[in-house]
């Protein structure tokens, strides 16, 4: 367990006084967001990753773990949204976890999808529009040839209807190819997916 003299440490480090209108993205695969965590989330004072009250996750994140073990595959990107904080690093508001050309929703899968596999603010900056933020900086900036395809969502998910933003970004900027959640797909789908049809799925509006 981290003391509570510490968190409130990091707490004025790396969450007070943020200038949210300085915030501004990063792209990057897993070795870059190591990289990024250790340069930004390491405190050298008592050689500890800058997590919550466990060693493990960090600070107000909860998809984002301090060796980016959680998340698994070779095409695996982070988009953050980051924003200076008083330590002098950089703090993460909020972030898209996906996967840009993925393969391993099936063992015969042949067609690549965008798998979009967490989206999250930061706990310290809740309902101030960060995560439909990042949602349209996602849907501008993703791979438009691809359909895109999401896991489920979680409660807080549901709670502030991440999937229905998503869809409305990505249908701001254009993309018009299917959308759904993993527990949407069906036979049709799946066999797309794996070679079995020449059907070209479109937007799927739920």
């Amino acid at each position: 367990m981290i003391d509570e003299s510490t968190i409130k440490r990091w707490e004025h480090e790396y969450i007070d006084d943020i200038n949210l209108d300085n915030r501004f993205y990063l792209n990057l695969n897993k070795e870059e967001m190591i990289k990024f965590i250790n340069d930004n989330y390491f405190d050298k004072s008592i050689n500890k990753y800058v997590t919550g009250k466990s060693f493990y996750m960090i600070m107000g994140l909860q998809y984002i773990d301090v060796d980016c073990a959680f998340t698994r595959g070779d095409s695996i990107r982070y988009l953050l949204c980051v924003a200076k904080n008083n330590k002098g690093t950089y703090t993460i508001l909020s972030d898209v976890i996906y996967h840009e050309n993925c393969l391993n929703v099936f063992d015969e899968q042949t067609l690549p999808v965008t798998l979009l596999e967490y989206s999250e603010a930061n706990q310290y900056f809740r309902n101030k529009g960060l995560n439909k933020d990042i949602l349209k900086e996602f849907a501008r900036t993703v791979d438009h040839s691809k359909m895109m395809l999401t896991t489920s969502q979680s409660v807080l998910g549901c709670r502030y209807h991440v999937f229905d933003t998503l869809k409305e970004c990505l249908q701001e900027y254009g993309f018009d190819k299917d959308i759904r959640m993993l527990s949407q797909m069906d036979m049709n789908y799946i066999n797309t997916l794996c070679g079995k049809n020449s059907l070209t799925l479109k937007r799927k509006d739920i």
